[in-house]
């Protein structure tokens, strides 16, 4: 690999994608999110496959999982957020989706979290605002990696 400048340049997909500086991030695959896709069903199977080849080449593996606030807990983005899920604009009518604990809140079974896999608890749209993923891929020295999952397209907003 070259270097430039004190850094070393991956000009390979494979020196790019080097399990000691890559992390796999497995996003949203919640019960409640998957169950309310149509494709949820073959993106589980996509991403269920992609953490067993990510664990048997030793990837840092990091799941995030949305949850919300109680809802007389919860700010304006949450409630907003919970408004234009639930398609109402009567606060009174809203409910709390994926509740700490709740099956809704859970990883998908198949994904099977482990003791050497990550949690990430959040409660905006973006895993790298307002948690601690940018610290621990920092502090890892990860300067890649790959992203799986639901919701998508919201989270490239904000890289």
């Amino acid at each position: 690999m070259p270097e430039a400048f004190g850094f070393s340049v991956p000009t390979e997909v494979d020196q790019l994608a080097d399990p000691s500086r890559t992390a796999v991030i497995i996003y949203d695959m919640q019960v409640g999110i998957i169950s309310q896709i149509k494709e949820g069903a073959a993106v589980l199977k996509n991403c269920v496959e992609l953490v067993a080849a990510a664990r048997g080449s030793g990837y840092r593996i990091f799941f995030t999982r949305h949850m919300w606030l109680p809802l007389r807990a919860a700010g304006v983005g949450q409630l907003r957020r919970a408004m234009i899920w639930q398609r109402t604009e009567d606060s009174a009518k809203l409910v709390t989706p994926f509740m700490p604990g709740s099956g809704p809140w859970q990883i998908a079974a198949e994904l099977n979290p482990g003791a050497d896999d990550v949690l990430i608890d959040k409660i905006t749209m973006s895993a790298f605002t307002g948690t601690f993923l940018d610290i621990a891929l920092r502090d890892a020295r990860i300067e890649s990696f790959i992203i799986a999952g639901i919701a998508l397209d919201l989270v490239s907003e904000r890289l």
